[in-house]
This record gives structure tokens, C-alpha cells and sequence, in this order.
């Protein structure tokens, strides 16, 4: 079923979009700063990011979090074009 209704306006989507893209930067430092071995580490208590070294989690610090991350740059030209017209 489509939803009816009116559209959020572009500065409730830039500012989620801002949001998101933070929420992703907040957590890539999280991580860096837990990782055992590293000589930045902050948090020490467990559980650390050792699991995320391993098949399956892997992927989502090598291949999804780049990929989220894009979107949000690619939805603010999106946004953009749209305010110039294009």
C-alpha cells in the first residue's frame, strides 16, 4: 500500500541525512577506540570489536559502513539539484 500524504520538507530530510552520516562517524571512532592492540585504545571493559575481525562481521566494517556512508553525501546532491531546479 502507498502512503498518502504530504512529503517531509528538504530540511527535515538534510537534517536526518546530517544525523545519520554523524550517527556512522560516531560509530567508526567507537570502534576505533575500543579495537584491542591499538595503542588509541579508550575503552578497555568488554566486549570489545575482536568479533568484528571475523566472517561475517567483516563485511559490515569493510563493505556496508563505506557504502552507508556514500549515500549520504550522494542524498545531499540529490537534495541539492532539486532546491537549484535541476
Amino acid at each position: 500500500m502507498i502512503a498518502v500524504g504530504r512529503a517531509p520538507s528538504k530540511w527535515v530530510i538534510s537534517i536526518w541525512n546530517a544525523f545519520g552520516a554523524l550517527d556512522l562517524v560516531v560509530a567508526v571512532t567507537l570502534a576505533a577506540l575500543s579495537a584491542p592492540g591499538t595503542p588509541f585504545r579508550v575503552f578497555t571493559d568488554p566486549p570489545g570489536t575482536g568479533v568484528m575481525t571475523t566472517i561475517p562481521f567483516i563485511g559490515v566494517a569493510t563493505m556496508l559502513d563505506p557504502l552507508y556512508l556514500l549515500t549520504h553525501p550522494t542524498i545531499a546532491v540529490k537534495l541539492r539539484l532539486r532546491r537549484a531546479g535541476l
